[in-house]
């Protein structure tokens, strides 16, 4: 895969996360960032982020980016501070490692079309259309404490996020169903150029079995049916990259996530730990 197509599929991968993250919700476009913000759901780590960074190259541009954004966090009722960066960026990067953030990179990965693809034998999704469907989804995301992302969540705050999101059209949600029992749910969001994997949530039962492997190729199989190239996130280096791999996927780049978790200081000097707000 050439650097160009390469830089093709990172940049459809990457808009496809940042629709989903505005949909349904209020944006706000900041000093070299965009705050999204959930109205009600400001404590999920999805529920407040920057999207859209422009990271300043100085040392000083990036010290009055990190100030500008945690101020708008903290107007906007969030609980912590989180960003994704698409490029690497030295300065801001720097700026804010030393102010307490946890840094993460996640793999971006792409199959392209197949005439006849491989799909799954293993499992089928069923596309959730009705308020019984989505109550089954809640019972089986139930046995999780955790989202999709790895953050820590409630499941009552984390399904009514994804709800919204379902009820914007931005994503189709499915139940992940084996031979005998439903293994999990995932979601998936078709643009013009790419249909996403996303939020794939696996019953704790299931894990560690093949299951992931199994839903991305039945993915590829539905996106190939139209053309398009099948992508996803994974934690780089991690068991979701391997599965995603087995399934024939090609990390094609990188994004860095930070995070600082509530408990540090918020913007100047203001205590984070009083129920997770400064």
């Amino acid at each position: 895969m050439d650097s160009l197509l390469r830089r093709r599929h990172l940049e459809d991968i990457v808009d496809t996360d940042t629709a989903y993250f505005e949909a349904g919700a209020e944006s706000s476009r900041g000093n070299g960032f965009t705050l999204v913000r959930t109205p009600g759901l400001e404590h999920l780590a999805a529920g407040c982020l920057a999207v859209r960074v422009e990271p300043p190259a100085t040392e000083e541009g990036a010290r009055r980016w990190r100030l500008d954004f945690e101020g708008a966090v903290h107007l906007a009722g969030g609980h912590r501070y989180r960003l994704y960066l698409t490029d690497r960026a030295p300065a801001l990067e720097t700026e804010l490692l030393a102010h307490g953030y946890a840094r993460r990179f996640e793999s971006m990965l792409v199959r392209d079309p197949e005439r006849a693809p491989r799909g799954s034998t293993r499992v089928r999704l069923r596309e959730i259309t009705s308020a019984s469907g989505w109550a089954e989804k809640v019972r089986v995301d139930g046995g999780s404490t955790h989202a999709p992302d790895g953050h820590r969540v409630d499941t009552r705050s984390w399904a009514e996020y994804e709800h919204r999101k379902w009820r914007s059209g931005i994503i189709r949600y499915f139940l992940v169903d084996g031979a005998d029992e439903t293994c999990g749910t995932v979601g998936v969001v078709r643009s013009a150029t790419v249909v996403r994997v996303k939020n794939l949530l696996l019953h704790p039962g299931w894990r560690g079995l093949g299951i992931a492997t199994e839903v991305a190729l039945a993915v590829h199989a539905t996106a190939s049916a139209t053309g398009l190239p099948a992508g996803l996130f994974a934690a780089a280096g991690g068991i979701a990259e391997r599965a995603y791999r087995r399934a024939g996927f090609r990390v094609v780049g990188t994004v860095t996530e930070f995070v600082r978790e509530p408990g540090g200081r918020g913007p100047a000097g203001i205590p984070t730990d009083r129920k997770g707000r400064s």
